[in-house]
């Protein structure tokens, strides 16, 4: 779903990427992670109610760099999840009827092209396609989503990369409105009708800020801050059924409906140890017995810990612009995320 890819752009342009095909190598390489994530609800009491949640993921991405188009590169991810804890809320998965269900993600497939280099300064252009095969997708009645992106990267002296992308998004939508499953709710159907009457996102515009440092061969720290505005398929006009009493402060709703504006930041430390010859690369090795360092399979693990908070812009009172670093909302403290990670890189 368009929604989340520009945020997995903004946290891929803030740290240097874990697996990319090299041109004068084999141009087809890829990646494997593992990972559990759970809410910030988790470990500490809300008054909403007992919203933790935690969960288990399997991610795969192929990556292909064709040596015939320079500085392109052709790819594609999806992923598992399944709930290893949750509360009896099940805030962990949206548009969920059963709890410790195994669920997929979106198909998500795409290009970037590394079009130009100016110095220490990269310029890339990306366009990110999805199509829909999550539960949360489906029930919002997408079927594919495409848009493109554009991103700057500069690599400064000592370590430090600092990054800007923007990008857009439109949705293919079966309805405008969101709609009730006639299979799963004939009863619901038969009384109200199956449209609910909630706007479906039609598209997204969003920005990213990004920023990673290498402080030793193989740590590299990273940050990213995003902002999205959600785009509402519903437009309202202005009209004879237009509402005339409404007041000052809570105008008609005419015009291109905006279905929220979201915002939020992405942290992470990752050690690599391809980035290294000995140490703890070589511990590693001699356990599995390898010989060669440079041929054992620790040089394509990295581990690391992540922490992704994705939230309103304005808070509660519809006002006040929202923490974007973590969640502090007493109510339910679901959006923001802890993950550890594994990943394995061919």
């Amino acid at each position: 779903m368009k929604r989340l890819s520009s945020i997995v752009v903004a946290c891929a342009l803030a740290l240097p990427a874990l697996s990319h095909a090299k041109k004068e190598e084999f141009p087809i390489s890829g990646q494997f992670t593992l990972s559990s994530r759970a809410r910030h609800s988790t470990f500490v009491p809300t008054e909403g109610g007992n919203f933790g949640a935690v969960g288990a993921r399997i991610a795969a991405s192929l990556f292909y760099a064709p040596p015939q188009l320079d500085g392109v590169t052709f790819y594609g991810s999806f992923n598992f999840t399944k709930a290893i804890y949750e509360s009896s809320q099940r805030a962990f998965f949206q548009f969920q009827t059963q709890p410790g269900i195994t669920q997929m993600s979106d198909l998500n497939f795409g290009a970037n092209w590394n079009f130009a280099k100016v110095g220490p300064v990269l310029f890339t252009a990306s366009l990110d396609n999805n199509v829909a095969f999550s539960n949360f997708s489906r029930a919002l009645g997408i079927g594919f989503s495409t848009g493109p992106s554009v991103g700057v990267t500069w690599i400064a002296p000592a370590g430090i990369i600092v990054s800007a992308s923007a990008s857009a998004g439109l949705n293919i939508l079966e309805n405008s409105t969101a709609q009730i499953d006639a299979k799963k709710a004939p009863d619901n159907v038969r009384v109200s009708g199956a449209d609910v009457g909630v706007a479906n996102q039609a598209g997204t515009t969003g920005w990213s800020l990004g920023l990673s440092y290498q402080p030793v061969p193989g740590l590299f720290l990273g940050g990213s801050y995003f902002w999205q505005n959600w785009i509402s398929a519903v437009y309202g006009p202005d009209d004879e059924f237009t509402a005339s009493n409404v007041d000052e402060g809570a105008p008609a709703q005419t015009g291109l409906q905006t279905s929220g504006l979201y915002h939020g930041t992405s942290f992470s430390i990752r050690y690599q140890m391809k980035q290294l010859g000995g140490g703890a690369a070589d511990a590693f090795n001699e356990a599995a017995g390898g010989e060669d360092a440079a041929d054992s399979w620790t040089n394509h693990i990295a581990v690391g810990l992540s922490m992704l908070t994705f939230r309103d812009f304005y808070d509660l009172d519809n006002t006040t612009v929202s923490n974007p670093f973590f969640d502090d909302t007493p109510q339910l403290h679901t959006s923001t995320l802890y993950s550890i990670f594994i990943t394995g890189m061919m």
